[in-house]
C-alpha cells in the first residue's frame, strides 16, 4: 500500500515527535516540513528527512503533499488551518485545534464547504488501551456508567527568563486550559460522545492574567458526573478512573495511556490490558490516513461536534479571567487593530463622520458615550449625549494624552501592562498622565505615523469603549 504523504508546518518540539512517529509509521511517511526561516526548515530536514519549505505557501502549493500536521502556536492554528483546506489538503492539527468558538465555526464551516478532511490531534482517542476501556464499558463489564476523574497537571517554572513563554502568554493562546485542560475535557466528552449539560468551573490565574489551574466538574445528560483538573502550577497523577455500580477502570497516563486495567465489585483487578507500541502517535497517524485514503471529510473518533464543544467551552472558561485582566482581547488582537486601522488621508470631513458613525453605533446598541476627537493637535469634535457626565470628559482628554504619549491604543496599553501583573489603581484618574483603560484610539496613516486621537467614554466599560472605536473605523474603512 502506498503511503500518504505527509506535510508538516511548524519544526519546533511536538513537530519532531510527530516526525519520528511518522518515520515509524507502516502507512505514512513525512514529506516535507516548512517553517518561517529557511534555515530552521533545513535544520529540521537534516534531522527527520524530506524536503525543506520557507513559509508555509511553498509546502501547500506542492502537489505531492496529501496530508497536512499543523504543529505551530495555538494562536495561528485557525489561519494555517485555513490556508490548508484552501489549498485542498487535509488537515490534523495539534490540540487544542482552535482558541476559541468563532475560530472553530468559521474553520469547519469552510471545510465543509470545501469537502475536506480536518481533525483535532486528540491522540488520545485512537489509543487501543483508550478503546480496550471504551469496549469494556459497552460491554458493561463495570455496570452502569455513574462517574469519570481525569487530571492533566505540570509546574511550569515562572521566573523572569520564562515570562514571554507561550505558556505564561496570553498573546500566545498560553494558560493551562488550551494546553493541557482540552485532555481531561476531551476525554471525558469522548467517552460520554456529547458535550455536557452542565458545567462549572474554578479558575486560579497567574500573574500575567493566563489561567494557572482549571478545575472542571461536569453532569451529562444521563446523569454521569465527571471531575477534571488542569494546571501548569503544580504536579499530579495523571491517572484516571472510569466507575460504575459494577467496577471501575483505571488508566494509567490517561492522555496517552499504554495501560488500562478493569477492577469488578470485590473480585478487584480482573483484566489488564497493554499497547506495546511506545509512541502512541502512530495511531492517530494510522487513523488519520485512513481517513485520507477512504475520502472521508470527518472522523468518528475526533468527531468535529467535541472539537467545537470544547473551543466554545473554553470561551466560557476564559472569561472567568482575573478581574485585573482587561478585556477578552489579546495582546496580538490588540495590535493588530492599530496595523489595519490605518487610512490614505484623514480630515475634519473624516473625523465628523467618524463621531457619527460612533454615535449611531452605540445608540443602536442602546449605550450612551460620550466622544472627543482630536486631529494634529486641534480639537475636532466633542459630544456629551445624555447619560454621561463630567467624569467622563475627564477620562476622554487624559485618555487622548495617553495615546499621544504612547503612540498605541490606551487598552493595549492596559492590557501590556497587565500581561507583566500591573494593577490599575482606580483612582488615578484625575491624577496622573496615563490611565490604563479601554476608549483611546490612535488615528494613523498607512506609514504608520499618529495624525490624530480618537477617545470616547461612557458607562458600558473598557471593552466595550475600544470595540466601538474599532467598529466605527471599520465602517470609515470600508
Amino acid at each position: 500500500m502506498e503511503k500518504v504523504r505527509f506535510g508538516i508546518l511548524g519544526c519546533g518540539n511536538i513537530a519532531a515527535r510527530f516526525a519520528k512517529a511518522l518515520n515509524k509509521s507502516p502507512v505514512a511517511e513525512l514529506y516535507a516540513s516548512a517553517a518561517r526561516s529557511a534555515e530552521k526548515a533545513e535544520k529540521f530536514a537534516g534531522t527527520h528527512g524530506g524536503k525543506a519549505y520557507a513559509g508555509y505557501e511553498a509546502l501547500l502549493n506542492d502537489p505531492e503533499v496529501q496530508a497536512v500536521y499543523i504543529a505551530t502556536v495555538h494562536t495561528t492554528h485557525a489561519e494555517l488551518a485555513k490556508m490548508a483546506i484552501e489549498a485542498g489538503k487535509p488537515v490534523i492539527c495539534e490540540k487544542p485545534f482552535f482558541t476559541n468558538g468563532k475560530e472553530a465555526k468559521e474553520v469547519i464551516a469552510l471545510a465543509k464547504e470545501k469537502n475536506v478532511l480536518i481533525m483535532e490531534a486528540f491522540w488520545t482517542r485512537t489509543q487501543p488501551a483508550y478503546q480496550k476501556m471504551m469496549e469494556w464499558i459497552r460491554e458493561g463489564k463495570i455496570g452502569e456508567l455513574r462517574m469519570i476523574r481525569a487530571a492533566f497537571c505540570f509546574p511550569m517554572p515562572y521566573m523572569d527568563a520564562l515570562k514571554e513563554h507561550r505558556l505564561w502568554n496570553p498573546a500566545l493562546g498560553g494558560g493551562a486550559l488550551l494546553d493541557a485542560g482540552v485532555y481531561p475535557y476531551e476525554y471525558v466528552t469522548g467517552i460520554m460522545g456529547c458535550p455536557p449539560k452542565e458545567l462549572q468551573t474554578m479558575v486560579d490565574h497567574a500573574e500575567t492574567g493566563v489561567d494557572r489551574t482549571v478545575t472542571m466538574n461536569m453532569k451529562f445528560e444521563n446523569g454521569v458526573i465527571a471531575d477534571c483538573l488542569t494546571s501548569i502550577g503544580g504536579y499530579m497523577d495523571s491517572e484516571s478512573v472510569i466507575s460504575g455500580t459494577g467496577g471501575y477502570i483505571k488508566q494509567y497516563y490517561f492522555l496517552g495511556s499504554r495501560k488500562t486495567e478493569l477492577y469488578q465489585g470485590r473480585e478487584g483487578l480482573v483484566e489488564t490490558f497493554e499497547d506495546p507500541e511506545e509512541e502512541g502517535f502512530v495511531h492517530q497517524i494510522a487513523h488519520f490516513a485512513e481517513l485520507v485514503r477512504e475520502g472521508r471529510t470527518e472522523s468518528d473518533v475526533n468527531p468535529l461536534s467535541l472539537t467545537l464543544d470544547f473551543a466554545e467551552k473554553a470561551d466560557i472558561i476564559l472569561k472567568k479571567r482575573d478581574p485585573n485582566q482587561p478585556t477578552k482581547f489579546t495582546c496580538a488582537e490588540l495590535k493588530s487593530h492599530e496595523e489595519t486601522l490605518r487610512f490614505d488621508s484623514f480630515t475634519a470631513k473624516d473625523a465628523l463622520k467618524l463621531a457619527e458613525t460612533i454615535k449611531t453605533l452605540s445608540a443602536e446598541d442602546g449605550n450612551a458615550v460620550a466622544v472627543q476627537i482630536e486631529l494634529n493637535g486641534f480639537e475636532v469634535f466633542r459630544s456629551m449625549p445624555e447619560g454621561t457626565t463630567r467624569y467622563n470628559d475627564l477620562w476622554m482628554q487624559k485618555k487622548k494624552n495617553t495615546v499621544r504619549l504612547m503612540n498605541k491604543s490606551t487598552l493595549r496599553l492596559w492590557t501590556d501592562m497587565a500581561a507583566f501583573g500591573f494593577k490599575r489603581p482606580m483612582e488615578m484618574a484625575p491624577s496622573s498622565e496615563l490611565v490604563f483603560c479601554g476608549g483611546g484610539f490612535p488615528i494613523l496613516l498607512k506609514d504608520g505615523s499618529q495624525i490624530g486621537v480618537v477617545a470616547v467614554s461612557g458607562p458600558a466599560g473598557d471593552e466595550y469603549e475600544h470595540g466601538i472605536v474599532v467598529r466605527a473605523l471599520t465602517e470609515m474603512l470600508k
